[in-house]
């Protein structure tokens, strides 16, 4: 595969971002929004639909041999060794309560590996996006695009750490996880992952973690924290976007971050295996 192959995906993916977000906007804080249970009691709306329906068709259009990953209808088998992985609305419960911290994520595969990604988060008027050996770039609201990077925090004492809600560490049976977290970290909040994500790239959060993540949540975020000068990996330190349980940093504080879950492993990957969508 030629950086051509990815240079040209990359830049379809910049031109569906904005797309996106205009049909995001259309809906958010909408009185007409409605947002319906699926199988697993998450909620979707009709902006998730008509982003995903959007990307599709346009990804199709361009790069008809290309298979697809999408929360809301699927997997599309392709030809070609690329994958497009794709969450129209990331944080869609926050979207429909009208919080402003919901993103569209957009990740490209080569073989497996994810090369290029971006998030989009329409209503705070941000956008990040990365492609292996190109760096991370990022715009806020009615800015230019500027490099992206991490924090030089070397310290836990001294980072502000992003997390999953506590009742998934309840949930999971990890809540000493999330007390050795807590006492290790100066502070420890909790906002939808993409956005604290992308708070990691652009240094304004130290590290993140999360324990129930799909490869939509978290594959953009590969290229995007490593362009920007950070790292991602499971639990146990290997680099993945399959694994539920992630840890994403600026690096420097990686290795404490993992002794902090030491022995809990990654998770069962199986779990973020994408399944057949609820069309119902």
């Amino acid at each position: 595969m030629s950086e051509g192959d990815i240079g040209s995906r990359y830049e379809l993916m910049l031109n569906l971002l904005p797309e996106a977000d205009a049909i995001a906007l259309r809906w958010f804080r909408a009185s007409d929004l409605r947002a319906d249970a699926k199988k697993d009691d998450s909620p979707v709306t009709q902006a998730d639909r008509n982003i995903e329906a959007m990307l599709r068709r346009r990804i199709e259009a361009a790069f008809p041999g290309d298979s697809i990953l999408g929360e809301e209808q699927g997997e599309t088998a392709g030809t070609t060794g690329y994958r497009w992985i794709i969450d129209p609305i990331d944080g869609t419960r926050s979207f429909a309560r009208g919080i402003p911290t919901f993103g569209t994520l957009i990740a490209i595969e080569a073989d497996g590996e994810p090369k290029a990604g971006g998030a989009s988060f329409a209503a705070l008027g941000e956008t990040i996006h990365a492609a292996e050996g190109r760096g991370c770039w990022w715009k806020g609201r009615e800015g230019r695009p500027e490099r992206a990077g991490v924090s030089s925090t070397l310290r836990m004492s001294e980072a502000l750490v992003e997390s999953v809600a506590p009742d998934a560490y309840h949930a999971e049976g990890l809540w000493g996880v999330y007390e050795a977290l807590s006492r290790a970290a100066m502070r420890l909040r909790g906002w939808n992952d993409a956005y604290a994500f992308t708070c990691v790239a652009t240094g304004r959060v130290d590290a993140s973690i999360d324990l129930t993540l799909k490869p939509w949540d978290i594959a953009p975020f590969l290229p995007i924290i490593e362009e920007a000068g950070g790292k991602v990996s499971d639990w146990t330190g290997r680099r993945s976007h399959l694994a539920p349980r992630i840890i994403a940093s600026n690096g420097h504080l990686h290795r404490a971050m993992l002794d902090l879950v030491g022995g809990h492993g990654a998770g069962d990957a199986r779990a973020s295996i994408a399944r057949e969508p609820d069309r119902t």
